[in-house]
């Protein structure tokens, strides 16, 4: 799909009308969302449709050097989905930081939304710290590492950021690639750099009224207050259904299995009300 003039990556799995439309929305920093996913949305594409919108700096989508505020980056989805013929509603699966985004959204487009189910998605109290970025946590300054990157850190075994859960040789090449190509570009650092101001935007938008289920990681490189943040979030609403897992806060590599089958669970009781 072109948006704003610029190539935005649509990729999509599972035949329409079997239930509503599943959109995944990538964790900050996700080279190649489209694979990295591939391990949780294959085991759901037999019941939903399956969206995978790779945003601007993202998998084969452009880097644009575009705002990346939250406002503009839901715009941007909808956009792409609907050149695509993907008009929803959807359910919303984010991981990680792209729980800001899909909060917006359903507190900004509510027709549109019908659930999020969250991969241990962030929250706007978590960023009220300047130091609580999940990225920075994990690995360091993005800068830094972006230097690192650009004499080859990715191409050292162990060292590089692609997962190979799921994939066939062919799709782990194109994963690798895709690292080696777009890894901590102009947009993702806009988008690490806007995080703050993102989060009191959705921070002010309250609570969205749609049901939400939240499966959360005990990953301690994300700090204390990552958990916490998440469970007070949960505490607030009647919708909101928190599901603890004993894992990492890639919860898709290591619990896809369950994750598949609770959120088909989920769905399945959620939408018949």
């Amino acid at each position: 799909a072109t948006v704003d003039g610029y190539k935005m990556h649509v990729y999509t799995e599972g035949q329409k009308g079997n239930g509503p439309t599943i959109l995944i929305m990538s964790a900050f920093g996700t080279t190649a969302p489209v694979y990295d996913y591939k391990i949780l949305y294959s085991k759901l594409s037999n019941k939903y449709h399956i969206a995978v919108v790779e945003k601007f700096g993202y998998g084969y989508s452009d880097i644009t050097g575009l705002p990346r505020d939250v406002g503009t980056m839901v715009k941007e989805y909808r956009e792409a989905l609907n050149l695509c013929g993907e008009t929803g509603p959807f359910v919303l699966m984010p991981h990680s930081m792209s729980g800001l985004e899909a909060l917006y959204w359903a507190q900004h487009d509510p027709n549109e939304i019908l659930a999020i189910v969250g991969l241990d998605m962030s929250v706007p109290k978590y960023y009220r710290y300047k130091s609580n970025n999940p990225f920075t946590n994990f690995f360091g300054s993005p800068k830094f590492l972006k230097a690192l990157t650009s004499i080859g850190l990715g191409r050292i075994p162990g060292i590089g950021l692609v997962s190979d859960r799921g994939l066939t040789k062919a799709e782990l090449a194109q994963n690798q690639y895709l690292t080696y190509k777009v890894v901590l570009n102009k947009d993702v650092l806009a988008e690490s750099d806007a995080v703050e101001s993102n989060a009191q935007t959705v921070q002010k938008g309250g609570i969205p009224s749609i049901p939400i289920l939240m499966f959360s990681s005990n990953d301690n490189r994300l700090g204390d207050q990552w958990g916490q943040c998440e469970r007070d979030f949960a505490s607030q609403s009647s919708k909101i259904k928190l599901i603890q897992l004993d894992c990492g806060h890639m919860i898709h590599y290591f619990k896809s299995d369950y994750i598949a089958k609770e959120t088909k669970d989920y769905l399945q009781g959620t939408l018949a009300k």
